[in-house]
């Protein structure tokens, strides 16, 4: 069963891109172990015990099949939309932009707030923000509000000027 996992790792270790992993392979997989659980009542103590360790086993195979797609992807930039984890990965490059947001010198703050432009109607941490509205967020909120794509974040103006001028 963690074989199955394993060959998705070594696919994914193989591949120069992110591998596409879908959803009716993981179902396969999920199946397996549904399966394997469906037997146990009927097993002695040292069998359970062995079922533990592989599912375990399994557990930790999926830990790093995670940690390798989203190291992959934060280096890549690609995601495909018909991958099982599309949305994970997604959320992370929004978490990239979220912290380069936060880490910038660039971005206009006040405070501990970012400064960030909505760019359709968003609900954000219990507060809803029209289009065009400009607010000062919170480092949690700037995270939110990239993820669920609202907008971005206010650069300071002369290097805004400056990038669209062409120097």
């Amino acid at each position: 069963m963690s074989e199955h996992v394993l060959k998705i790792i070594r696919e994914e270790m193989r591949s120069a891109k992110l591998s596409n992993v879908t959803q009716q392979r993981m179902l396969s997989i999920a199946s397996a172990v549904s399966k394997l659980m469906g037997g146990l009542h009927e097993l002695g103590d040292v069998s359970k015990e062995a079922v533990y360790q592989v599912v375990k086993r399994l557990e930790d195979d999926a830990l790093l099949l995670a940690r390798i797609r989203l190291a992959k992807s934060l280096l890549s930039g690609d995601v495909s939309s018909d991958s099982v984890d599309a949305a994970v990965l997604r959320a992370l490059q929004s978490l990239v932009k979220a912290e380069e947001a936060v880490l910038s010198p660039l971005v206009v703050k006040y405070g501990d707030k970012v400064a960030f432009l909505f760019t359709k109607e968003c609900n954000v941490s219990g507060r809803t923000y029209r289009k065009n509205q400009l607010a000062l967020l919170s480092v949690e909120s700037t995270v939110l509000a990239y993820i669920n794509d609202c907008g971005h974040v206010i650069k300071e103006p002369f290097y805004e000027f400056k990038k669209n001028v062409g120097q």
